[in-house]
């Protein structure tokens, strides 16, 4: 599937509130919903993914990896854990909160895709 050029985000939301805006989304034609480890509501996402009825090959969803994570050793299984939480499949993973302050926060994130 190509990502659909408007997506449904998710931040600032949890458990309910979080599902029910899923829901919503879903139910007004959104295809791609957005989430992060870091808003703490991947499993509420999945949930209301889960819940929706719609084929998962309909949807895109994106979550990100926050930077605590992106270190060898330690990317994969936080990716992992995101999927384990509901989400199941993710269309794309994205590494959050690169910059710091004007400058990239960890210049030498190459090694942690090694698994």
């Amino acid at each position: 599937m190509q990502m659909p050029k408007l997506g449904a985000g998710t931040f600032r939301l949890k458990e309910q509130q979080a599902e029910d805006a899923v829901a919503m989304a879903l139910e007004l034609g959104y295809r791609h919903i957005d989430t992060a480890q870091i808003y703490r509501n991947e499993a509420d996402v999945g949930r209301a993914i889960a819940n929706s009825g719609l084929p998962r090959g309909e949807l895109y969803v994106t979550t990100k990896i926050w930077t605590d994570q992106f270190a060898q050793g330690k990317l994969i299984p936080s990716l992992r854990a995101s999927l384990d939480k509901r989400l199941d499949d993710a269309d794309m993973a994205r590494i959050a909160k690169l910059e710091d302050g004007g400058r990239i926060a960890d210049p030498d994130f190459a090694p942690a895709w090694d698994a």
